[in-house]
């Protein structure tokens, strides 16, 4: 993103909120935020500014990040591995409740359910697991191939990459001639 475009949102938000930022504080801001497209981080502000309800208190690094990273999941944009178990663990697992069958699962993207269902089984295995070392192992399972299936299919040509074949002439039926 820009800096002109990062100022312009954190000056909207510090005239919205009423606080004052320090330099120092918002240099960390930049440094936290810096790299997000700018489009997500418009998103973001504008979030923060409808949803952020602490009185004279600005939202902090962590809440703009999941409101871009919700952004960008909502856009079918998921940014990476992480981002999509994010995703997964706050808006799928957590309202999936084993044994009912007419739920409807919020995916971030058609990857996602790939990767669940080739290293997972089920939605229902990942909501089922128990300990922080399940979760975790599943967590590196999940992002490992995620990535490496997002880097794949990033690589891959596109049809507007491929090369034009050649026009093949027509062919014609003239009659009394063996074909």
């Amino acid at each position: 993103m820009e800096k002109k475009t990062f100022q312009i949102g954190m000056a909207k938000m510090i005239a919205a909120f009423g606080v004052e930022v320090q330099p120092v504080r918002s240099e960390v801001y930049w440094e936290a935020l810096g790299d997000l497209p700018g489009d997500l981080f418009i998103v973001a502000c504008k979030r923060a500014l409808a949803e952020w309800i602490t009185p004279f208190a600005f939202p902090p690094i962590a809440v703009l990040l999941r409101f871009a990273n919700d952004a960008a999941a909502q856009s079918g944009a998921i940014i990476d591995g992480d981002s999509a178990w994010a995703y997964l663990m706050r808006n799928t697992v957590r309202r999936f409740r084993p044994g009912v069958a007419d739920q409807i699962v919020d995916w971030p993207d058609p990857l996602s359910r790939q990767v669940i269902r080739d290293q997972l089984g089920t939605i229902y295995n990942l909501a089922t697991l128990e300990g922080e070392y399940a979760i975790d192992q599943a967590r590196r399972r999940f992002v490992k191939a995620y990535d490496s299936q997002r880097a794949t299919l990033a690589a891959q040509p596109t049809a507007a990459d491929a090369p034009a074949l050649p026009a093949r002439p027509a062919m014609r039926l003239v009659s009394g001639e063996n074909s």
